[in-house]
């Protein structure tokens, strides 16, 4: 029975540091809310106390709890108190709130300037890395350029240059024949080997991936359709879809204008086929109907 009264008496609060009051115990209450009476009545019927337990056993833990209380109340009021009157300094001392605002302020100014400076290091670090890869592409092409020739052929053989070096000989794509009012265009066969210098494939498997299946062969033509039709072999040597770097593809082509169409011959040429591919005239074969 002591046992049991005392874990009821220690859950009794006294005072209270969120409220800043004490708490008063409602003795009635809390007898009736916790049945403190009938169950010391029943304890008691079945484990009687002795006499001495009578004396000196209940009031000696009644007494014990009242001291435990009280010390508890002390000290929770004692630092309610110590707390109170520190946040109150706290309040009166204007000069050291300012001073803690200027130092939260400069704290602020301090992460704001190296937030900054941790920006702008890493724009001028992106700038310095986009100006390296720009220097170099242009240290890859002004290479290309040196080996290969402005517009270098996307097919081509290696064959034996007059320096006694090699030179890159292009293969053709088609075969055009530029007429007074039309063109047509004639498909070759893709030629022998592949560039592999250039980490390419035989140039039939090429030929397979590009939209040669699109144009309409051994049709007149007329200069816009040209365009239309030809310009994305034209985008794929140039966008470096065939070969590592921008090439053209070559084509051979016959003058079968009139005698006074010379004029139209030029245009479609030069401004045509010559905006497309690399072109060979041919002067000493002619064309042969299909």
């Amino acid at each position: 029975m002591a046992k049991q009264l005392e874990d009821l008496w220690d859950n009794v609060p006294g005072f209270d540091p969120a409220k800043g009051e004490f708490r008063r115990l409602d003795l009635d209450r809390w007898l009736k809310e916790n049945r403190v009476i009938e169950q010391a009545g029943a304890d008691g019927e079945q484990n009687k106390p002795s006499a001495g337990e009578a004396r000196a056993g209940v009031p000696d833990k009644i007494i014990g709890w009242v001291n435990r209380r009280g010390r508890i109340c002390r000290q929770n009021v004692s630092k309610w108190l110590n707390d109170l009157e520190r946040n109150l300094a706290d309040m009166e001392d204007v000069e050291g709130l300012e001073q803690r605002k200027q130092e939260v302020q400069e704290t602020l100014e301090d992460a704001k300037l190296d937030l900054e400076g941790k920006k702008k290091s890493q724009r001028n670090e992106l700038a310095v890395q986009q100006r390296n890869a720009e220097y170099e592409e242009i240290a890859e092409q002004q290479r290309i350029l040196r080996e290969k020739g402005q517009n270098p052929p996307c097919w081509y053989e290696i064959v034996p240059a007059a320096n006694g070096g090699t030179r890159e000989k292009a293969f053709y794509l088609f075969d055009i024949a530029v007429f007074d009012e039309h063109m047509i265009v004639r498909r070759r066969p893709p030629p022998p080997g592949g560039a592999f210098d250039d980490g390419g494939g035989p140039y039939a498997e090429e030929a397979a991936s590009l939209p040669l299946e699109e144009i309409r062969y051994e049709t007149p033509l007329a200069d816009m359709e040209i365009v239309e039709l030809l310009e994305p072999i034209f985008n794929a040597g140039k966008e470096s879809s065939v070969r590592t770097y921008s090439c053209v593809f070559f084509v051979q082509v016959w003058d079968e204008t009139s005698e006074f169409a010379k004029e139209r011959w030029q245009q479609a040429h030069d401004r045509v086929l010559e905006g497309l591919f690399g072109t060979f005239t041919v002067r000493d074969e002619p064309w042969q109907p299909q």
